[in-house]
């Protein structure tokens, strides 16, 4: 059959089967390592979860394809346990200092406010809830710093603010 001739599914029905997203996760984690060339130059995937053996985790660039032992999920098949040991390895180990997250609920959000406050040398962190909208977790952090330390209370309406602007 002939690639211009596929149907493309309904997006959203598509992804609800879970045999679908796993082959189409494996078909991509399979696809850039077979061919990392087609990442632009400084940018790294970190992709876990995504093979036949979920918890083989590997850094992609377009150098280089490497086992990240530190990242083996093996006994953990939960996303969020992903994002953030994703997200704490390419600030501490690879040094980056911007990243971006999807979220999928407020609790990603909020998770995200937290990390962000204990990985010292991360600049930005953008949160993504939805199609389109980018939160600045950074900036609502420095925000929530500034309000808490003159009201220690302050925190505690946090989960409330971002529920209202997610």
């Amino acid at each position: 059959m002939e690639t211009s001739s596929l149907p493309i599914p309904e997006w959203k029905l598509f992804m609800k089967n879970p045999t679908n997203k796993a082959i189409l996760l494996e078909f991509l984690f399979n696809s850039l390592c077979e061919q990392p060339r087609i990442l632009p130059d400084g940018v790294t995937f970190i992709l876990g979860g995504m093979a036949r053996d979920k918890g083989h985790t590997v850094a992609v660039s377009r150098a280089s394809i490497s086992d990240v032992d530190d990242l083996s999920c093996r006994d953990r098949e939960e996303a969020v346990t992903r994002i953030f040991a994703h997200l704490s390895y390419c600030v501490e180990h690879l040094g980056y200092t911007r990243a971006m997250v999807h979220a999928t609920d407020t609790d990603i959000i909020i998770l995200c406010m937290y990390y962000f406050a204990c990985l010292q040398t991360l600049k930005e962190l953008w949160v993504q809830k939805g199609d389109t909208y980018l939160h600045a977790i950074h900036v609502l952090g420095s925000c929530l710093s500034v309000k808490c330390e003159h009201d220690p209370c302050g925190l505690m309406s946090t989960r409330s603010l971002v529920s209202v602007c997610a």
